[in-house]
């Protein structure tokens, strides 16, 4: 396979690349950290110590708010199909992961939060979102 040597690009839209991260780590990181910024930070306001639920968690949007809710210093419960996925998702940070395949998530989620249920829930497949405002 050839790649390219050269790229054309506004300069504008243009984002350098830490020294640290490979091309393919760089070009698939701005568009999953940047929803899950947006989604826990600006519209959430997701607190320390609260707890995230995160659906489609091994996804890449997923997969970045478990990342991201664990530098906001969260309590993180995952959400994914198999073994495998689950245990990356405790590899990236997860406290918690329910295999929805095999568990009642929601009589998970009250048994890990002692009833009081996910402060937020990501999910960055649903067909209909209903957002929570919160004021700071």
């Amino acid at each position: 396979m050839r790649r390219a040597e050269y790229c054309l690009a506004d300069a504008t839209r243009a984002v350098l690349a830490p020294s640290h991260m490979t091309d393919v780590e760089a070009a698939g990181f701005l568009v999953p950290y940047k929803n899950a910024q947006v989604a826990l930070v600006q519209r959430a306001v997701l607190r320390q110590g609260e707890t995230l639920l995160v659906l489609g968690a091994t996804g890449t949007s997923g997969a970045a708010a478990i990342q991201f809710a664990k530098a906001l210093d969260a309590q993180v419960i995952a959400v994914s199909s198999s073994s495998a996925k689950l245990e990356f998702c405790r590899e990236i940070g997860a406290d918690h992961v329910i295999n929805y395949k095999t568990d009642d998530i929601l009589d998970r989620v009250n048994e890990l939060t002692q009833g009081k249920g996910a402060d937020v829930i990501f999910d960055p497949v649903a067909a209909h979102l209903e957002t929570r405002h919160r004021r700071p």
